[in-house]
């Protein structure tokens, strides 16, 4: 439906320009406080997995209580209900959020980076390709194997 499809596509652009630009930006002082450089050698694919595997254990804990809390009956009926209003499978549908799901489980995302603290600039990015590949491959539809993953 086009029209399901324009609304969902406005509400990425105001949930990514609008929300998660400006704490994308403001989050960067608390990295650099943390430890995480922009400067010297790009770390080992060791060390950037092994980061990037401590982000998805401390997200995915994040995520899976926050999620939690989005489906009691206050969180569903005030917060999460529009998630699930567009039921159709589509990748862009995983950002397809109410303002506040967006900001309170996004803060998972930076969890890991601001906890583990360290590194480099380019684990973070790594980190974000990644997690951002699998909101969208869950939402997807397809039948995959790390789909199968998620699903038990």
């Amino acid at each position: 439906d086009g029209a399901k499809t324009w609304t969902c596509v406005k509400s990425l652009i105001w949930n990514h320009t609008i929300l998660a630009f400006p704490l994308v930006v403001g989050s960067y002082p608390i990295l650099q406080w943390r430890g995480i450089t922009s400067q010297g050698p790009i770390p080992s694919l060791y060390e950037i997995f092994g980061r990037v595997a401590l982000n998805f254990l401390l997200e995915d804990f994040w995520f899976y209580w926050g999620h939690r809390f989005l489906h009691t009956e206050w969180g569903y009926r005030n917060i999460h209900c529009l998630h699930h209003q567009f039921n159709v499978v589509i990748g862009m549908a995983s950002s397809y959020a109410h303002w506040a799901e967006f900001i309170f489980l996004g803060v998972g995302t930076f969890l890991g980076p601001v906890i583990i603290g360290g590194g480099h600039l380019m684990s973070i990015w790594v980190w974000l390709w990644f997690r951002q590949m699998e909101a969208i491959e869950c939402h997807c539809g397809y039948d995959s194997e790390t789909a199968k993953a998620h699903r038990g």
